[in-house]
């Protein structure tokens, strides 16, 4: 049974149909498509913005970090010049002065008995006169010293410093 010519009204209405069908799905895909561009669109926006003010941020962090470190620098420096401006002054410092004699306290007596030697008096040799004073090593207890607030100073310096980058 062959239809010649003229197709059925019912074939004809399901083809319209599929085909405002299709047409709406075309459509449909189309407003799809583009609500998702716009979205993706936003995204990308407020990725760059967040980018931008990541940017500034650090830059702002460079700069903070910048004047901690100059303003450490400064204080070191300054700590420096005040340390060589106004030194301490120096005293003679001695060392070996000793009386001329000085007692010395008895080694221990072993369990056996008494040793011959051991009821003579013990006393260290005493120093001539005028060979009593020793060298005097005052200036080099005051490069170490000097050296030492050197070291304090640079330490602080390091301690504003971390404070100041750890804000």
């Amino acid at each position: 049974m062959a239809y010649r010519g003229r197709m059925p009204a019912l074939y004809l209405k399901l083809a319209g149909a599929a085909a405002v069908l299709l047409l709406v799905a075309g459509v449909a895909a189309g407003l799809y498509h583009r609500g998702y561009v716009a979205g993706e669109a936003k995204v990308r926006a407020a990725d760059a913005r967040a980018v931008v003010d990541a940017q500034k941020a650090v830059e702002a962090q460079k700069q903070a970090d910048l004047k901690t470190s100059s303003d450490a620098v400064a204080g070191l420096k300054d700590e420096l010049q005040k340390l060589k401006d106004h030194p301490p002054a120096p005293t003679p410092v001695r060392l070996c002065v000793s009386s001329p004699r000085r007692p010395v306290s008895a080694p221990a007596q072993p369990a056996g008995g008494a040793s011959g030697s051991a009821s003579a008096a013990r006393e260290l040799p005493g120093v001539s006169a005028g060979a009593g004073t020793g060298v005097d090593v005052g200036a080099g207890v005051q490069l170490v010293a000097e050296a030492g607030d050197v070291l304090a100073a640079r330490d602080r310096a390091c301690i504003e410093w971390a404070r100041g980058i750890a804000k």
